[in-house]
């Protein structure tokens, strides 16, 4: 049987900081397992958002790997960031897949179910839980996660065609 549930909403409306957020979903992940991230507001032109995964240690709370939104550049725990996929967050409605794949240790996103290509290869299993996480400085960023093993659709109503 298919589980498919929302599990989170995150929405941060403080108009007075351009700090770094992180939030990390509290059910972990694990390889042969997927979530996406569905935008539910339109990101502002110099709003950041990086969505990706992140360790049950880590302190600093920053991410393992993830895929940026303003210049579509994926980036890993060293900072290390490359130009990886199309850039994301200017529509609302979009929806980020974060796939991490057991059988050849690769994570990949897809937007909008399309494929951007492997974006880490030979990941080595994480020996804490590994989580999804977004990374934010977005002053209103409104997201929805959701975890399953089958592709997600979003409900009609929160698809729309608005862009920057």
């Amino acid at each position: 049987m298919v589980q498919k549930h929302p599990l989170y909403k995150w929405s941060r409306n403080d108009k007075n900081s351009n700090e770094w957020k992180t939030i990390k979903g509290s059910k972990s992940i694990s390889f042969n397992e997927e979530f996406s991230i569905l935008i539910k507001n339109k990101i502002e032109k110099n709003d950041k958002i990086i969505t990706g995964i992140m360790s049950l240690n880590d302190n600093n709370n920053s991410l393992l790997y993830g895929y940026i939104n303003y210049n579509g550049n994926k980036i890993d725990k060293e900072k290390k960031s490359i130009k990886y996929g199309n850039i994301y967050g200017n529509i609302v409605g979009q929806v980020i897949t974060c796939i991490l794949n057991d059988k050849n240790k690769s994570i990949q996103f897809l937007l909008n179910n399309k494929e951007q290509g492997i974006a880490f290869n030979q990941i080595n299993k994480a020996r804490t839980k590994i989580f999804p996480a977004i990374s934010f400085n977005s002053k209103d960023c409104k997201v929805i996660l959701v975890q399953r093993s089958t592709p997600f659709t979003p409900p009609a109503s929160d698809v729309t065609s608005n862009s920057m």
